[in-house]
């Protein structure tokens, strides 16, 4: 920021850190003002996403999917954008059968899927009633399924003898995609 900001206030600048590998955003507002409210509002975000519960910051993650796979931005999903959407968050399945759930949640009968319509295929295509009752089981009271637990899952469930918390982690570490579920 100095090579741009050599006759820039101090109080007019601020930047955003990004957790990843991404580089920092520098940034100069018009005036001290407006750098505050920036900087007050990013705050508030930052706030809200961290009081966020897992259940929240999954939906979330689901919406900022679908508007990816949106590709002009309608807020209406084709068949083939919802195919792309199942492949950026990883789920595999075949296209006679998305094809199926697609009509059928297709109410507006519209060819695309709208609102809660989207949710509804979403959830008709992921949840499964003995993966949520095995979930729940193993889980805590937030719904979050800690190594220890994992553990006690992949052992009496799996029947991983060799299960331990070092198997447990590298399984969390790999499959899951909120990162801020992910053990330190």
């Amino acid at each position: 920021m100095e090579k741009y900001a050599k006759d820039v206030p101090e109080h007019r600048c601020f930047s955003i850190i990004f957790k990843d590998q991404r580089k920092n955003l520098d940034l100069i507002a018009s005036s001290e003002v407006d750098a505050n409210h920036w900087v007050s509002g990013l705050g508030k975000i930052i706030a809200k996403t961290n009081s966020m519960s897992q259940r929240q910051k999954l939906q979330h993650w689901i919406h900022a999917c679908l508007r990816k796979a949106d590709k002009n931005k309608d807020n209406k999903m084709t068949f083939k954008e919802l195919k792309n959407f199942l492949k950026e968050v990883n789920i595999q399945v075949d296209d006679n059968y998305a094809r199926q759930i697609f009509e059928q949640c297709d109410t507006s009968q519209t060819d695309t899927l709208e609102d809660d319509e989207i949710e509804v295929f979403y959830k008709l295509l992921t949840e499964r009633e003995e993966i949520g009752r095995l979930f729940s089981r193993y889980s805590d009271a937030e719904q979050v399924m800690s190594v220890d637990n994992l553990v006690r899952f992949l052992r009496e469930e799996q029947r991983e003898e060799d299960a331990g918390p070092e198997m447990a982690r590298s399984l969390i570490e790999r499959y899951e995609p909120n990162e801020t579920s992910r053990p330190p």
